[in-house]
Formats: C-alpha cells, sequence, structure tokens
C-alpha cells in the first residue's frame, strides 16, 4: 500500500468513528467494534473454515467453469455448425444478469447447488468467448508459413494458435476472478446457506448484527484482493510471455 493510500484509510477511519459516535451502534458500528468482530468471529478456527468452505466452493466452480469454457470455445472455433447453434446461447448468458440467474436457480436447484450454478453462468460465457476470440486472433501468416513448412497440426495448435489463445483467456481469467469470489457470497446469502462466508453474512443480517455483517464484508472486500493478487502473481509467472 502506498503512501496516500494509507493516510486516505486512516482519514477514513477517522471519519468513520466521528460518525459513529454520533449514530445508534445498530446503525454505523464504530471501527473498533469491527475489529472485535474480525479477533472474535473472523480470525479463529470457525472463520478460516467458514472462509475455507467458500473457497472450496470457489475453487470447484470456477476450475469446473474454466475447463468447460475452454473447451466450449474451441469447439466453437474449430466447427461452424457448432458456433451456429451455441454462439447465440453463449452471447445470451453473458448479457442475463446475476441476480437472474440467482432467481431461477433458488427455483431450480438445491441450496447447495445454487453457488456452483451461479459462478458458472457467471464464468462460462467469458471464458468460451475469451477462447474463441483468442483463437480467431491467430496471426494468418504464421499459419499458412507453418503450412507452407510442413508443420502438423499439434505443432501449428502448440507453437502457434495456443499463444494467441492464452494471451485472450489469461485477460478472461483476470477480469472473472476478480469478481467470481464476491458473486458465490451472494449465492449463499441468496441460498441461505448456513455455511461459508455468505452464510455468515446472512445470519448477521438475520440477527441484525451490523458490526459483523460490515466486518464479513470487509473481509470479503480484502480476500477477494488478495485472491486475485495470487491468480495474478501466478498467472504473470507461468505465463506471463503471452500477455
Amino acid at each position: 500500500m502506498s503512501g496516500k493510500n494509507f493516510k486516505g484509510v486512516i482519514f477514513l477511519f477517522i471519519l468513520w468513528q466521528i460518525a459513529s459516535m454520533n449514530a445508534d451502534p445498530l446503525i454505523l458500528p464504530s471501527p473498533l467494534e469491527i475489529l472485535n468482530v474480525f479477533r472474535n468471529e473472523i480470525f479463529n478456527t470457525s472463520g478460516i473454515l467458514e472462509t475455507g468452505i467458500t473457497l472450496y466452493r470457489f475453487f470447484i466452480a470456477y476450475l469446473i467453469s474454466l475447463l468447460a469454457g475452454v473447451l466450449c470455445g474451441m469447439g466453437i472455433f474449430k466447427n461452424s455448425t457448432a458456433k451456429s447453434f451455441l454462439w447465440p446461447f453463449i452471447t445470451i448468458l453473458q448479457a442475463t444478469p446475476v441476480i437472474s440467474w440467482v432467481l431461477l436457480a433458488l427455483l431450480w436447484f438445491p441450496s447447495e447447488i445454487i453457488p456452483y450454478f451461479i459462478l458458472g453462468m457467471f464464468t462460462l460465457p467469458v471464458i468460451t468467448i475469451s477462447t474463441f476470440h483468442g483463437l480467431e486472433s491467430t496471426d494468418k501468416k504464421l499459419l499458412e508459413m507453418a503450412a507452407a513448412y510442413g508443420v502438423d497440426e499439434k505443432g501449428i495448435f502448440s507453437k502457434i494458435m495456443l499463444p494467441s489463445m492464452l494471451s485472450h483467456l489469461l485477460g478472461g481469467i483476470k477480469i472473472t476472478v476478480n469478481s467470481s469470489l464476491k458473486v458465490l457470497a451472494t449465492a449463499e446469502i441468496i441460498g441461505r446457506l448456513p455455511r461459508g462466508i455468505g452464510g455468515r453474512m446472512n445470519m448477521a443480517w438475520i440477527n441484525i448484527e451490523t458490526g459483523s455483517l460490515l466486518a464479513w464484508t470487509i473481509y470479503l472486500i480484502i480476500l477477494t484482493g488478495l485472491l486475485e493478487k495470487l491468480i495474478s502473481r501466478v498467472i504473470k509467472i507461468k505465463w506471463g510471455r503471452y500477455l
């Protein structure tokens, strides 16, 4: 965190403290109360377990959506018939608001399935479109040159098409990771799951525990930022040359 950002955070906390001194604690708890929630509810065995449950759901749903999106994007690129049938469906998925999927999921699935479904509907179209555009943007002159020199299809894909696909796909991954954990937590809340970060936020709302709700919200924001930085770091180390 830069010096200017740190000063901004301190200034925000001062304003928050002043405002909380003149407000009902039920409406605006003090920063100290939020810190107490972090210590008593979040940074302990129970809070770590709830975090682990949400992260487990996130990684399972995201990896399945990532694999399905890559395969779907490659299939659309390779087969014009598949593109004519699937492309309108993918664009509709991308245009559909997340809240619509949440409401439909409440009608269609048991509560435990809802987070996986919601994250899938959010991630799949972005990954599919990123994969397709990456393959489609492959330099045609390089493909012609490779064909002229007798390079086989496997070599053309691994040496020319894969790097082009990755440059777009990795961008799609960074975009979706930024919001996916928050989308998942929202699905946990709407689905009224008893476990996970969303479950704890929902319980705090039911019990009118404003301090707990704010603390878990701040924690989710911090966790999302850390997760994004971690995945961006891994991408940069392993595939940075394609970006």
